[in-house]
């Protein structure tokens, strides 16, 4: 097991995407849905900076009520499924605008298979 000092090849690619990538919001829920990391793409995007956002329930990104519907019954029903929902659906900036955009959400597992969270990618520019 990698020391805590030092993170795999594995942690510094996640990290390098999930912080740097400015053209996608790309970030991590945990399993109960609340944001784990955020980056450069969420802050231009959605304009929550990491600060503002972690934490958070991820529904606090999308008002459709019907997306967040189909995102539940996707995870109850397909729980084992990697590539769990593409949809596009209304996001909500933190000005109160709104905007369309393409959503994939990818369930992530540990080494285990242990469910661990979601992986979430919004495009506004699809």
């Amino acid at each position: 097991m990698p020391s805590s000092k030092f993170l795999d090849q594995n942690e510094i690619v996640y990290k390098t995407l999930f912080e740097t990538i400015d053209f996608f919001t790309i970030f991590f829920l945990n399993v109960e849905g609340n944001i784990q990391t955020w980056g450069a793409g969420g802050t231009k995007t959605l304009g929550y900076n990491k600060d503002e956002i972690l934490g958070k329930h991820f529904s606090t990104l999308f008002p459709d009520k019907t997306f967040l519907k189909k995102f539940l019954e996707k995870k109850l029903i397909h729980a084992t499924e990697i590539d769990l929902l593409k949809d596009k659906t209304s996001c909500v900036r933190k000005d109160g605008s709104f905007f369309q955009a393409k959503v994939c959400i990818y369930m992530v597992f540990d080494q285990n298979d242990k469910h661990i969270g979601y992986t979430v990618i919004i495009d506004e520019n699809y």
